[in-house]
This record gives C-alpha cells, structure tokens and sequence, in this order.
C-alpha cells in the first residue's frame, strides 16, 4: 500500500490525505487511475471558479496558468494509461495517374 500511496502522490501531491486515498485504494481502482479521478475533479473544479479576476487598482489574481498546467498533467496520466486523445491522419491510398 506504501507504494500505492506513493504513486498517486507523485501525481496529485499531498492532498487529500492518507485516509481518503486508502479509501479509494480499496475499491480496488490501480493508482494512476485514482489519480486521475482526484486531478479531474480538480480541474472541474476550477473550471467553475473564475480563472482571472481583478478590483481595479488594487489587486488582480490569475489562475488560467494553473488551468492550463492541470490540464496538461491529466493529458500525461491519460496517455499514460492509454486513455488519451486518438488522433487520426489521412494517408492517401490512390493518386492522379497519367492513364486517365
């Protein structure tokens, strides 16, 4: 379990705390899954809370550079399980011939 602990810490930081992890850990989900589910959560739940905001000439606060940062992270847990964005190209299989 100290190993399990220790991954999804590597991705989530030091919150939630232990017990709310050995929780999760106990359902039987793998770490990096877990992780995953806590950094989503997250996301929504700064995606609901303005990213930037202001009191004219006193103080202003942006947080779009922590979106953006979350974001990339649940990018790199995604691909790392497999989970990540498929991207599809097109290849031509026939092209213009001269025997037309």
């Amino acid at each position: 379990m100290a190993d399990d602990l220790a991954a999804i810490r590597q991705w989530v930081g030091s919150v939630p705390d232990d017990v709310e992890l050995l929780t999760l850990l106990a359902a039987g989900d793998e770490p990096q899954r877990i992780a995953l589910q806590i950094l989503r959560v997250r996301y929504a739940d700064m995606v609901t809370n303005p990213a930037k905001w202001a009191v004219v000439d006193d103080y202003s606060q942006d947080g779009t550079a922590n979106l953006k940062a979350l974001a990339a992270q649940i990018g790199r847990l995604e691909n790392a399980l497999g989970e990540g964005e498929v991207t599809f190209t097109s290849t031509p299989i026939c092209g213009p011939s001269m025997e037309r």
